[in-house]
């Protein structure tokens, strides 16, 4: 269950909406720490909505996220529900001393933990809604795309930071940044790129009991290596329950990205790596906070990911 932030003013005349009450009672998905406040309301309708209170400071780029997620839509990629412009066109409404933006709320079931890492279906609808995006993102100008996005920079910038805020953690990254520097670094700006939704996983999507019902948390999509978001996927579900490494979570997935071509050879080739990769953003995410009982257990991860390298290449059908 995820805590609630404060309740912003519940103004929505900027959307011609009239709100009968507040829905306290319902959760809202996602991380709360994307918006200021956000609040559940119900119309005179009875439709739901979530009004979300923003930074000043981030409205450029929550106006950029509300385009994308609205072109996206309407080129036909399911499982996104996007903003809801106000009545002078725009994605947020400014006022009274705060930014607001309104998007629709979707009631889903919450995925039992750490159950759902070993349910196949989940990983098949993930599968699936990848490849509906990179045909969707086709589409979208380059322009609001935002920067690419390097794992190598981010890996270089957060061992500098490592060697003078924790340099106690460094041996216990020399393994697995050997191996990066060894087998993923020297091939990674030839890999092909495609646009990301950056923060893939299932706790940053909305279910029903057998169907995704939609992907949320948007913040950090963007142009990265096109196997970022599979990689991403992959390494949370291990994290969730070390088993489903192996599990039929993973290979269902696979079998889909396998089936799109969403993955070059070369992508492919370096999966494994990319996992590895990916777990120094989750690294420096509890650093960054100074959860330091998280970070030792991304650190052990590491080394789990490593240890058991064949056998995870072996379930996951990766070349050796």
């Amino acid at each position: 269950m995820t805590t609630q932030p404060p309740a912003p003013d519940p103004d929505t005349t900027p959307w011609g909406l009239r709100p009968r009450r507040s829905r306290p009672d319902l959760i809202v998905a996602g991380s709360p720490e994307r918006v200021l406040s956000r609040l559940v309301l119900e119309d005179e309708n009875g439709s739901l909505w979530i009004l979300e209170e923003v930074a000043a400071g981030a409205v450029t780029q929550k106006e950029r996220q509300a385009e994308i997620l609205d072109r996206l839509s309407f080129s036909g990629l399911k499982s996104v529900h996007p903003y809801l412009r106000d009545r002078c066109g725009s994605w947020i409404a400014c006022g009274k001393g705060s930014c607001r933006m309104l998007r629709p709320f979707l009631d889903g079931d919450f995925p039992e933990r750490p159950g759902y890492a070993r349910e196949a279906w989940r990983g098949e609808a993930l599968g699936t809604f990848l490849a509906g995006l990179r045909r969707a993102a086709h589409s979208l100008p380059p322009e609001i795309q935002g920067l690419p996005f390097s794992l190598e920079t981010f890996v270089g910038d957060l061992l500098e930071r490592i060697r003078r805020r924790d340099p106690a953690i460094l041996p216990e990254l020399s393994s697995a940044v050997l191996r990066l520097r060894e087998r993923l670094f020297p091939v990674l700006a030839r890999l092909p790129s495609a646009f990301c939704h950056g923060d893939f996983h299932p706790l940053n999507a909305i279910w029903s009991q057998r169907t995704l019902k939609s992907v949320i948390d948007w913040e950090f999509c963007g142009p990265k290596t096109e196997a970022f978001d599979a990689a991403l996927l992959m390494g949370c579900i291990g994290m969730e329950d070390p088993q489903a490494l192996t599990g039929s979570f993973i290979p269902a997935f696979l079998a889909g990205i396998r089936r799109e071509n969403l993955l070059s050879p070369a992508s492919l080739s370096v999966l494994f790596e990319l996992v590895l990769a990916v777990r120094f953003l989750w690294l420096s995410e509890w650093l960054r906070g100074r959860d330091m009982e998280m970070a030792r257990l991304e650190l052990d991860y590491m080394d789990l990911l490593l240890s058991e390298e064949s056998l995870l290449r072996e379930a996951w059908e990766l070349p050796r």
